[in-house]
C-alpha cells in the first residue's frame, strides 16, 4: 500500500513565495515613480488647489466689476469700489478674497492696476501661475 502524502511540496513553496515576490514588485511599482499613484495623486492635489484659487480671484474680479459698474450707473453702494479705474477696484476685491485660498497664496504685487496675481501652491513642490488684472479690470490668460 502506498502512504498518502501530507503538506505541499519544497518546489510548491518556493514558486508560491516567487509569484508573491513578483506581485509585491509590481504593486510597488504602480505605487511610487514618477507615473506612480502617489505622484499623480500629489500633482492632482495641487492642481485642485491652483483651480480652486483661479476661481477665488475670477469670482473676485467679477464681483469688482458689478459692484463698479453698479455703483457708477446705477447709483449703488459707492463705498465698494476704489476711485479711479475698474481694475484698481478689482485688485481690492482680489486682495480683500485672497485669505479664503487653501493650499495656495494668492497675492498681488501693486494697488493700482495694471497689476499681476500669483497663484503660488504651499505644498513641498510649489507650483506658480501668473496673470494680469488690466485697467478696465480685465483678468488675462493664466500662464505658468
Amino acid at each position: 500500500m502506498m502512504k498518502e502524502q501530507k503538506g505541499i511540496t519544497l518546489v510548491a513553496l518556493v514558486i508560491t513565495i516567487i509569484v508573491l515576490l513578483i506581485l509585491a514588485g509590481v504593486s510597488i511599482a504602480a505605487l511610487s515613480g514618477q507615473n506612480g499613484i502617489l505622484t499623480n495623486a500629489s500633482e492632482a492635489k495641487q492642481q485642485d488647489a491652483i483651480g480652486a484659487a483661479k476661481d477665488i480671484v475670477a469670482m473676485a474680479i467679477n464681483e469688482s466689476i458689478n459692484a463698479y459698474y453698479d455703483a457708477t450707473y446705477a447709483g449703488g453702494d459707492a463705498t465698494k469700489i476704489v476711485a479711479g479705474k475698474p481694475g484698481d477696484t478689482a485688485i481690492k476685491f482680489v486682495k480683500a478674497q485672497a485669505s479664503k485660498a487653501n493650499g495656495t497664496t494668492i497675492t498681488v504685487d501693486k494697488d493700482v492696476a495694471p497689476a499681476t496675481v500669483t497663484i503660488t501652491t504651499t505644498d513641498k513642490n510649489p507650483a506658480t501661475v501668473t496673470a494680469t488684472i488690466d485697467a478696465d479690470g480685465a483678468l488675462s490668460a493664466w500662464s505658468k
